[in-house]
């Protein structure tokens, strides 16, 4: 029998190899099965290819654009920003349809004229001495200039200095500005090349203009300083009005010998026998009668004016470039209304490049007399939702003759007190705010989520190499409160529109478990509603409204 080869091979039949006879015995014999090109198959198995694999279902690929969920937390995203051009880039292959035209901004119309158009301005109060020009805000609301939230804040300031008398322009390497609600006048100060020596006097009327805003300024006093390889002047001066102050203008004595408001007694003040200086009030305080002989003062113009004003809590503020006095509130509403308000400017935290906030404790008074002199009222002030228990030193001034000024002084007196934040901002001078001034109501979002700023106190325009910066000095108020047991104090926010602190945020506050009589401070907006709750060995303690 032959020898099977290959049991799955099947083949007809092949050339066998010759066998000798005499060695087999046989006279035939199998021949051995062919291999190789003459083996065949009926199937066998192939190379798997992906295209060609088919299944029902099976584990797919992870792709990003594929993958969803129902929530999650969202990046932040800054759609305030706005850029008029970028860098460019070459466009794709092909064409792009035109994109259409954006829709025209809705036209918001406050006031329709009637036909024809013919406007009737009626007046309630005649003209008194001061600024006539008029003023017509769209709506009956005032608005706040709000800075918007950029991620970059481009400022080009642009600073020049120049003579009054001829226009002469005067090469200016560095500048200062500073105003307070405590100077009736400008300060300032300005680097020079020593080259401008013959462009400068002593009392050298100037014009400083910041971006365009003008600034009149004198200068009075001019240094020189000399080192090696370079030489410069320093000049400083003050605003126009310091012409009604010494050395320049006399000491001299005033009074009223007629019944007189202190509107007319401000205005008789900067006059010479009854011709007036050419300097205006704009008098924005609420207005009372003196009568005949209650006032007298004896100094300068300025001196004389400021007695006048400052007894009703006010301050003077110039005017940038006319001879004109501004007659102002210092506080004209009290710290705890001040969440009620509608700020003058809306200011973020990424506009401030520096920050610095000092906590003050002043006492915490809720009642102050005022009263007059020879001739006057006395007022007797509180504070409203209050007991009236801690009462202030008494007021006295000779100007004191009417319910409107005891009114004004006490609301300025009381309003200084309790827990208060002094606090420092450095900004640039943005075109949307300019320079501002002092009495300005600024709402700024900074450390805290909101803060709610009064800029009562003083400003600095600082002008150097190219950069202009703003420091602001605030006043900002707080809260106190007091234990009712050892242990911790717990103050829980519950409602503040304006507050330093977000609602529902609980601060805990270390207290000693044996003192149950100290205050502890913690500071907070006048405007917040804030629940403390005293917990102890004792229990809880008890719960007092701030």
């Amino acid at each position: 029998d032959g020898k099977h080869t290959g049991a799955g091979a099947v083949g007809p039949w092949g050339a066998g190899s010759h066998t000798p006879a005499e060695l087999t015995g046989s006279a035939w014999q199998e021949a051995t099965r062919g291999l190789g090109a003459l083996t065949t198959a009926a199937w066998q198995e192939l190379t798997r290819l992906a295209a060609d694999e088919l299944g029902a279902w099976g584990e797919g690929q992870r792709r990003s654009v594929g993958r969803a969920s129902s929530w999650a937390q969202g990046r932040r995203t800054d759609l305030s920003g706005v850029y008029p051009w970028n860098l460019g880039r070459l466009p794709d292959p092909g064409t792009s349809p035109r994109p259409p035209e954006p829709p025209d901004p809705p036209v918001h119309i406050c006031y329709t004229p009637p036909p024809g158009g013919a406007v009737v301005v009626e007046f309630r109060d005649p003209a008194t001495v001061g600024d006539t020009r008029l003023e017509f805000i769209c709506g009956d609301r005032p608005r706040s200039i709000v800075v918007p939230i950029r991620s970059t804040y481009t400022v080009q300031n642009n600073v020049t200095l120049k003579r009054v008398s001829d226009g002469v322009e005067i090469i200016c390497l560095g500048s200062s500005l500073a105003l307070d609600v405590d100077s009736w006048t400008w300060g300032f100060s300005a680097a020079l090349p020593a080259s401008e020596r013959s462009k400068i006097g002593r009392d050298e009327d100037l014009e400083l203009r910041i971006n365009g805003v003008p600034y009149r300024v004198r200068a009075e006093t001019v240094a020189s300083d000399r080192t090696f390889g370079q030489a410069s002047l320093r000049i400083t001066g003050r605003g126009r009005a310091a012409v009604l102050a010494a050395p320049a203008a006399p000491v001299q004595s005033f009074a009223n010998t007629a019944e007189r408001t202190a509107q007319q007694i401000l205005a008789d003040v900067l006059t010479i026998n009854g011709v007036p200086l050419g300097w205006t009030v704009d008098w924005r305080l609420t207005d009372w009668t003196l009568p005949a002989g209650a006032w007298s003062y004896q100094g300068s113009y300025i001196e004389a004016a400021l007695d006048v004003v400052t007894a009703a809590g006010g301050y003077l503020q110039p005017h940038p470039t006319d001879q004109t006095l501004i007659a102002r509130h210092r506080y004209p509403a009290p710290p705890w209304e001040w969440a009620g308000l509608t700020p003058d400017f809306v200011l973020p935290s990424a506009v401030v490049q520096q920050e610095g906030i000092e906590w003050l404790s002043r006492p915490d008074y809720d009642r102050v007399f005022v009263s007059g002199t020879s001739q006057g009222v006395l007022g007797n002030i509180k504070r409203a939702g209050t007991a009236g228990a801690n009462v202030a030193p008494m007021v006295t001034h000779a100007a004191m003759t009417a319910e409107p000024a005891v009114r004004q002084r006490g609301r300025a007196v009381l309003s200084d007190t309790g827990q208060q934040a002094h606090v420092t901002l450095r900004l640039p001078v943005l075109s949307e705010t300019g320079v501002i001034l002092p009495g300005a109501l600024v709402d700024v979002a900074t450390l805290f989520p909101t803060e709610y700023f009064n800029g009562r106190a003083r400003i600095r325009v600082s002008l150097a190499a190219g950069e202009t910066s703003q420091w602001f000095y605030y006043h900002a108020a707080a809260a106190t409160a007091k234990p009712g047991s050892g242990g911790t104090m717990r103050a829980e926010v519950t409602t503040s529109p304006k507050s330093m602190v977000e609602a529902g945020t609980a601060v805990i506050v270390p207290w000693d478990a044996g003192d149950t009589s100290a205050v502890n401070t913690q500071q907070f907006d006048a405007a917040t509603a804030v629940r403390f709750v005293c917990t102890g060995a004792a229990g809880v303690g008890e719960v007092s409204e701030a």
